[in-house]
């Protein structure tokens, strides 16, 4: 009986080393696809990158889709995983690796952006924002069709491009080319084709034309862009108020203006505040990592922000008034409107002018005291370096 014991313990542990060891051989088996495995080596050293900073975190092995690249280690807003890449090893019976995530981020990364790109074929999401990008983005990104989430920005120098190679990108939810050197019409992409868009930012590029009817019906956000330039190509100074106001909201808040991991009603920074607000809890938007502040000079930077970000840019205070507001030398005003675009687009032709088209609204009372007050030293030192 004894024996008996024995044998079978010993065949359980043989059964689970032949287990492991099978484990170990599929995860030795599985490699990644070739062709993409030189195109991201090519990418990387054309632009100067490595695979990993000082702690290695994937290509741990030499072979691109290893160690974080494939486990669940969050690529978006991790800076210890920049540049990065994550990788679907589910292929080919789970032999082969297909790169699906690239993020090269505010890493002020010089040069073209490789045509080699076009060989990540699998690629969902691309991120190349916060480098100093040359001119033009190459055509052959047209390949990309399956992306879901496309945001390049800065491009500073080159020459410019059209907008052509997004044409066939109709599964994009998130298309951000902000400053890009984009000369273009907007008739020229069928955007009826994208259904799945929720997030679009074209902000200071050369476009003409206007978005068509569709986006009446769809919530689109247009990120920083002000939505007479957005709806209408109509370019006023008011257009970088509204972006500043854009940008304020999202310092306050310790997010970015559009996150859809968040829940429904905080997915769209501006539908967010505008609820907290109407519902006398404009502070709400504050960062929670934010623990002391100065509730008077925060609730006043709220409104600014909101007065910035108005539908009209007739509504908007200029520049000049903004920053007297947020230093405490002007009174902020009481009253504001609460755009349409926050629910919806309104587009229509003719001459009509932008400010009774496309801007309907309900005043709200300001909750809380806007009144002159001391500003703090660290809100006072940054208007003044923005002087």
């Amino acid at each position: 009986m004894r024996v008996m014991s024995h044998l079978l313990l010993h065949g359980g542990v043989l059964l689970l080393l032949l287990a492991a060891a099978a484990v170990q051989a599929q995860r030795v088996a599985t490699k990644t696809d070739p062709t993409e495995a030189a195109a991201l080596n090519a990418v990387f050293a054309k632009l100067g990158q490595q695979a990993s900073l000082s702690t290695a975190t994937w290509n741990i092995s030499g072979d691109p889709c290893t160690g974080a690249a494939t486990d669940g280690t969050p690529i978006d807003d991790n800076p210890n995983f920049n540049p990065a890449i994550k990788c679907d090893c589910t292929f080919q019976n789970n032999t082969v690796c297909r790169i699906t995530k690239l993020k090269i981020y505010a890493l002020d990364v010089p040069g073209t952006i490789p045509q080699e790109l076009r060989n990540l074929t699998r690629l969902t999401h691309l991120r190349f924002q916060g480098n100093s990008f040359q001119g033009p983005i190459p055509s052959a990104l047209s390949n990309l069709v399956q992306l879901s989430s496309l945001r390049i920005g800065d491009i500073e120098n080159g020459s410019s491009s059209s907008l052509a190679f997004i044409g066939n990108m109709t599964s994009l939810s998130i298309l951000i080319l902000r400053n890009c050197k984009i000369s273009d019409n907007l008739a020229s992409i069928d955007f009826s084709k994208f259904a799945s868009l929720n997030l679009l930012d074209f902000s200071y590029n050369q476009l003409s034309g206007n978005f068509p009817p569709w986006a009446s019906g769809k919530n689109l956000q247009f990120g920083y862009l002000a939505p007479e330039y957005a709806m209408r190509g109509h370019m006023t100074e008011k257009v970088d108020v509204f972006a500043f106001g854009v940008v304020l909201l999202e310092t306050l808040a310790g997010r970015p203006n559009y996150d859809d991991t968040l829940e429904e009603d905080k997915i769209y920074i501006f539908e967010w505040a505008w609820e907290l607000y109407e519902n006398n809890n404009p502070l709400g938007i504050v960062d929670p990592n934010l623990r002391e502040f100065n509730r008077a000079e925060v609730l006043r930077a709220i409104h600014v922000a909101l007065l910035c970000t108005q539908g009209s840019p007739h509504q908007r205070p200029p520049m000049s008034r903004v920053v007297s507001m947020l230093t405490g030398d002007t009174e902020v005003t009481d009253v504001l409107m609460k755009p349409s675009y926050i629910t919806e687009w309104q587009i229509k032709g003719g001459n009509t002018s932008f400010a009774n088209s496309a801007v309907r609204g309900q005043s709200s009372s300001a909750p809380g005291s806007t009144s002159q007050q001391a500003s703090s030293v660290f809100l006072n030192s940054i208007i003044q370096e923005g002087r």
